[in-house]
Parts: C-alpha cells; sequence; structure tokens
C-alpha cells in the first residue's frame, strides 16, 4: 500500500510516499512505472537490498552424507535473501542424532567455516555408517537451522 503525500504549486508537484510496501518482492533490481491520470509515465530503476541477516538456511537440504560431501548454510534476512553482511560469521555445525533413529553415526570433517558472500561451506563432512540422521548449524546472532531427517546409506 502506498500513501501519498503530495505537495507543490499545482504544476510542479512532488508526491512523496510515505509507506510503501512491496510483498513478495525479493532483494534485487526492479523497474519501477509510475502513471498520472493524464497517461504520463515516468520510469526508474529500483534497487532492493536485503535486509540485516537474521537466520542460518541449508542451501539443499542434506539427503544424505555418503563419504564425502559438501554442505552449505546461508546466511539470509527475515524475508529469505541472501545477505553478505555477516561475511566472516563463524558457523558451527553438528550431527544430530537420537537412539529411536539408529546406531549413533560417527561424524568426521570440519565442523565450522566462514560466512564468504554469504555461504558456508562444510567440504569435508562424511558419516562413516548408516542411519538416520539430520544436522544442526547454528552462528553468534543468526536464528540455528536444523535439516530434515536423512539416512545415509
Amino acid at each position: 500500500m502506498m500513501i501519498p503525500r503530495p505537495s507543490g504549486d499545482g504544476l510542479n508537484q512532488v508526491v512523496t510516499f510515505i509507506e510503501f510496501h512491496t510483498p513478495g518482492l525479493t532483494a534485487g533490481s526492479y523497474t519501477l512505472v509510475i502513471s498520472d491520470a493524464f497517461g504520463n509515465k515516468m520510469t526508474d530503476q529500483v534497487t532492493i537490498l536485503p535486509a540485516s541477516p537474521a537466520k542460518l538456511q541449508f542451501v539443499t537440504e542434506p539427503t544424505t552424507v555418503e563419504g564425502t560431501s559438501a554442505v552449505m548454510v546461508r546466511a539470509v534476512d527475515a524475508y529469505g535473501n541472501l545477505t553478505s553482511a555477516a561475511d566472516g560469521t563463524i558457523v558451527h555445525i553438528r550431527l544430530g542424532w537420537h537412539p529411536l533413529l539408529g546406531k549413533k553415526p560417527a561424524f568426521t570433517g570440519s565442523t565450522t567455516a566462514a560466512l564468504v558472500n554469504g555461504v558456508a561451506t562444510f567440504a569435508n563432512l562424511a558419516i562413516a555408517n548408516k542411519g538416520r540422521a539430520r544436522l544442526f548449524a547454528s552462528a553468534t546472532k543468526l536464528r540455528s537451522v536444523q535439516s530434515s531427517v536423512f539416512v545415509n546409506k
């Protein structure tokens, strides 16, 4: 919803929008088209920037971690936009397991990685044996994330 606040001398009107909501739009570049009652149009490029980093998100939900697999976690704002504003933040990843899921899997590899361009890559994670598990990722000042349960084959 836009609430216009016109000002000017009648010929040279300036309209300032005091509220401008763009539900559903993600960060990126857009063309804004404004037209008046006489059919006059004006266009301009508008760039929507990501908000502050709010949470972690798996780039792709792991479905298995067979041998050595890369797992990627990204920092996103409250609207799901990738943001690099938290670059350098250390992300910790751990293996979640419950006795009802079966035998405890052996988890190896580097369990910390820094965010670079908004993404932390864990390139050498491995689960040595079969079993059901899930991954948990956490970082200071960002809401943590857990993956869906997956079966390591």
